[in-house]
Protein backbone atom coordinates (compact mmCIF):
# COMPACT_ATOMS: atom_id res chain seq x y z
CA UNK A 1 0.00 0.00 0.00
CA UNK A 2 2.68 2.17 0.92
CA UNK A 3 4.85 1.48 -2.65
CA UNK A 4 1.45 2.29 -4.17
CA UNK A 5 1.16 5.48 -2.57
CA UNK A 6 4.69 6.69 -2.86
CA UNK A 7 4.24 6.15 -7.17
CA UNK A 8 1.27 7.92 -7.21
CA UNK A 9 2.77 10.80 -4.92
CA UNK A 10 5.82 10.39 -7.43
CA UNK A 11 3.61 10.69 -10.59
CA UNK A 12 1.86 13.73 -9.36
CA UNK A 13 4.71 15.42 -9.04
CA UNK A 14 6.38 14.56 -12.28
CA UNK A 15 3.38 16.36 -14.28
CA UNK A 16 0.90 14.54 -16.30
CA UNK A 17 2.37 11.93 -17.73
CA UNK A 18 3.37 11.95 -22.46
CA UNK A 19 0.73 11.40 -24.96
CA UNK A 20 1.62 9.00 -27.44
CA UNK A 21 -0.23 9.02 -30.99
CA UNK A 22 -2.17 8.44 -32.72
CA UNK A 23 -4.70 10.11 -31.04
CA UNK A 24 -7.70 11.72 -32.17
CA UNK A 25 -7.52 13.03 -35.77
CA UNK A 26 -7.20 16.60 -35.86
CA UNK A 27 -9.94 18.93 -36.57
CA UNK A 28 -9.60 19.97 -40.26
CA UNK A 29 -9.27 23.55 -39.12
CA UNK A 30 -5.64 22.45 -37.79
CA UNK A 31 -4.70 20.73 -40.86
CA UNK A 32 -5.49 23.40 -43.44
CA UNK A 33 -3.68 25.63 -41.23
CA UNK A 34 -0.75 23.29 -41.08
CA UNK A 35 -0.60 22.66 -44.65
CA UNK A 36 -0.27 26.32 -45.30
CA UNK A 37 2.67 27.01 -42.66
CA UNK A 38 4.18 23.67 -44.08
CA UNK A 39 4.52 25.05 -47.49
CA UNK A 40 7.57 27.22 -47.01
CA UNK A 41 9.24 25.78 -44.39
CA UNK A 42 9.34 21.99 -45.74
CA UNK A 43 10.20 22.99 -49.44
CA UNK A 44 10.93 19.74 -51.84
CA UNK A 45 10.12 17.61 -48.79
CA UNK A 46 7.73 14.48 -48.85
CA UNK A 47 5.42 14.39 -45.65
CA UNK A 48 6.28 11.45 -43.90
CA UNK A 49 2.95 9.04 -43.37
CA UNK A 50 -0.52 11.12 -42.40
CA UNK A 51 -1.31 14.01 -40.15
CA UNK A 52 -1.45 12.49 -36.35
CA UNK A 53 -2.83 13.99 -33.71
CA UNK A 54 -2.66 14.44 -29.69
CA UNK A 55 -5.01 16.16 -27.03
CA UNK A 56 -2.99 17.51 -24.91
CA UNK A 57 -3.46 19.73 -21.15
CA UNK A 58 -1.87 22.30 -20.80
CA UNK A 59 1.91 21.34 -19.15
CA UNK A 60 1.56 18.00 -20.87
CA UNK A 61 3.83 16.07 -23.20
CA UNK A 62 3.23 14.01 -26.76
CA UNK A 63 5.44 12.15 -28.09
CA UNK A 64 5.69 9.96 -31.60
CA UNK A 65 8.65 7.61 -31.85
CA UNK A 66 10.45 8.10 -35.50
CA UNK A 67 13.41 6.29 -37.03
CA UNK A 68 16.39 8.41 -38.37
CA UNK A 69 17.49 7.14 -41.96
CA UNK A 70 21.53 7.74 -42.68
CA UNK A 71 21.45 10.80 -45.11
CA UNK A 72 17.73 11.76 -44.61
CA UNK A 73 16.68 15.18 -43.37
CA UNK A 74 13.62 15.62 -40.69
CA UNK A 75 11.08 18.14 -40.25
CA UNK A 76 7.91 18.79 -38.12
CA UNK A 77 5.51 20.64 -38.07
CA UNK A 78 2.88 21.19 -35.41
CA UNK A 79 -0.80 23.66 -35.37
CA UNK A 80 -2.56 23.76 -32.10
CA UNK A 81 -5.17 26.08 -32.83
CA UNK A 82 -7.33 27.87 -31.52
CA UNK A 83 -7.05 26.66 -27.92
CA UNK A 84 -3.35 26.05 -27.51
CA UNK A 85 -1.47 29.00 -27.07
CA UNK A 86 2.10 28.30 -27.16
CA UNK A 87 3.12 24.99 -28.83
CA UNK A 88 6.63 23.56 -28.20
CA UNK A 89 8.10 20.92 -30.49
CA UNK A 90 11.24 19.29 -31.07
CA UNK A 91 13.18 16.49 -32.39
CA UNK A 92 15.24 14.14 -30.29
CA UNK A 93 17.16 11.31 -30.02
CA UNK A 94 17.40 9.56 -26.30
CA UNK A 95 20.47 8.87 -25.45
CA UNK A 96 21.87 7.80 -21.63
CA UNK A 97 23.40 10.71 -21.10
CA UNK A 98 19.85 12.41 -21.31
CA UNK A 99 17.98 13.71 -24.82
CA UNK A 100 19.87 15.25 -27.87
CA UNK A 101 18.23 17.97 -29.50
CA UNK A 102 18.52 17.86 -33.36
CA UNK A 103 16.19 20.29 -34.21
CA UNK A 104 13.52 22.71 -32.24
CA UNK A 105 11.01 25.29 -32.69
CA UNK A 106 12.12 28.46 -31.04
CA UNK A 107 9.00 30.40 -31.75
CA UNK A 108 6.13 31.46 -29.50
CA UNK A 109 2.47 30.74 -30.51
CA UNK A 110 0.17 27.74 -31.47
CA UNK A 111 2.35 27.32 -34.57
CA UNK A 112 5.43 25.15 -34.25
CA UNK A 113 8.31 24.12 -37.02
CA UNK A 114 11.70 22.28 -36.12
CA UNK A 115 13.39 21.42 -37.90
CA UNK A 116 12.75 24.28 -40.58
CA UNK A 117 14.51 24.27 -44.28
CA UNK A 118 18.55 23.88 -43.98
CA UNK A 119 17.99 23.79 -40.02
CA UNK A 120 16.26 20.15 -40.44
CA UNK A 121 17.23 16.86 -38.33
CA UNK A 122 19.50 14.93 -40.00
CA UNK A 123 19.87 11.07 -39.88
CA UNK A 124 23.29 9.80 -38.16
CA UNK A 125 24.98 7.73 -40.03
CA UNK A 126 23.01 4.22 -38.98
CA UNK A 127 19.43 4.07 -38.51
CA UNK A 128 18.50 5.69 -34.66
CA UNK A 129 15.40 5.72 -32.83
CA UNK A 130 14.29 9.43 -32.26
CA UNK A 131 10.78 10.65 -30.76
CA UNK A 132 9.19 13.82 -32.07
CA UNK A 133 7.89 15.93 -28.87
CA UNK A 134 5.16 18.28 -28.57
CA UNK A 135 3.99 20.49 -24.74
CA UNK A 136 1.40 22.60 -24.61
CA UNK A 137 2.86 24.89 -22.70
CA UNK A 138 0.15 27.45 -22.68
CA UNK A 139 -3.31 26.13 -23.24
CA UNK A 140 -5.07 22.56 -23.77
CA UNK A 141 -6.87 20.72 -27.13
CA UNK A 142 -5.85 19.17 -30.32
CA UNK A 143 -2.38 19.48 -31.79
CA UNK A 144 -2.04 18.31 -34.94
CA UNK A 145 1.64 17.35 -36.30
CA UNK A 146 3.07 16.40 -40.01
CA UNK A 147 6.61 14.82 -39.96
CA UNK A 148 8.34 16.08 -43.50
CA UNK A 149 11.84 13.84 -45.12
CA UNK A 150 13.74 14.61 -47.65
Amino acid sequence: MRRGLLVAIAAAACGPPPARSPSPPPPSVEISVLTALAESAVAGMTPLGNVLGARLVEGQLGEHPLTLEPGRCYTAVGAGLPEIEELELEIVVPTSAGDQVLARDDSIGSLAIAGARDACARGPSRPTPAIVRMKATRGQGVVALQLYMR
